[in-house]
């Protein structure tokens, strides 16, 4: 029978030895499981329980394992963010720049029409 251990203990026997008890499922001889406190430091669990107890680190293992992946992922969601962050605060700029030159270029197109309609006025005709 396996036994639960939930709490260290050292129990001494009248013959002088002594057996050291230590959290975790053990296997204990009878003389063992007799001794008075005993029962105060480690219950009995069936093969259920123990299948149980052993599903359940898994399990512990298995959350530990995504937690942590988790955890990388949220850090590459962040550089995520902060390059697409950065990246919009570039084409906002370039945006800005776009839009002077744009109305640079109005103005020049503006002025080489009015510069080309004045010139058209000044030249005389050739069929007069």
């Amino acid at each position: 029978m396996k036994y639960l251990v939930t709490s260290g203990a050292v129990l001494r026997f009248t013959d002088g030895s002594q057996v050291d008890l230590t959290p975790g499922v053990h296997s204990f001889d009878k003389h063992v499981t007799e001794h008075w406190a005993f029962e105060a430091h480690a219950q009995a669990i069936s093969e259920d329980d123990l299948k149980q107890s052993q599903g359940d680190e898994d399990l512990t293992l298995k959350v530990s394992g995504l937690e942590t992946t988790i955890t990388g992922l949220q850090q590459q969601l962040d550089e995520k963010a902060t390059t697409i962050a950065d990246h919009l605060k570039q084409i906002e700029e370039k945006d800005g720049t776009i839009t002077g030159l744009q109305q640079q270029l109005d103005e020049l197109t503006e002025k080489l029409a009015s510069q080309e309609a004045g010139n058209a006025k000044k030249q005389p005709s050739a069929n007069k």
